[in-house]
């Protein structure tokens, strides 16, 4: 019989979030984006050119967080995620309502 009969292993991740499948598609995308802006930035000064360059901007912040979000693990007391920029640890305390388990049925 499989139980929770003591507290969580701290080493062991409850849950993994894999990243999406999109690694191709959200380089390229943030690329196609560096493009247009600096497209618009050296060639074309003019209100269309801003809006275009605007757009793509919004355009990259979008793709990279779509297809080039973190990959997450969940730990007993801590978030590790793993993204493009590099890995950073969240720790949360034990007693905080978001990490508490829900009570087991009755």
């Amino acid at each position: 019989m499989h139980g929770s009969a003591g507290p969580p292993d701290p080493e062991r991740p409850i849950e993994r979030f894999k990243p999406t499948t999109g690694i191709v598609v959200g380089w390229s995308g943030l690329v196609l984006a560096v493009v247009v802006i600096a497209y618009v930035a050296l060639a074309d000064h003019s209100l269309f050119g801003l809006r275009l360059g605007w757009g793509a901007a919004f355009a990259g912040v979008l793709v990279w967080a779509t297809q080039l979000r973190p990959r997450i693990t969940a730990y007993p007391d801590a978030l590790l995620m793993h993204g493009s920029p590099g890995c950073t640890r969240r720790t949360q305390s034990r007693s905080s309502p978001a990490w508490r388990s829900p009570a087991p049925p009755s």
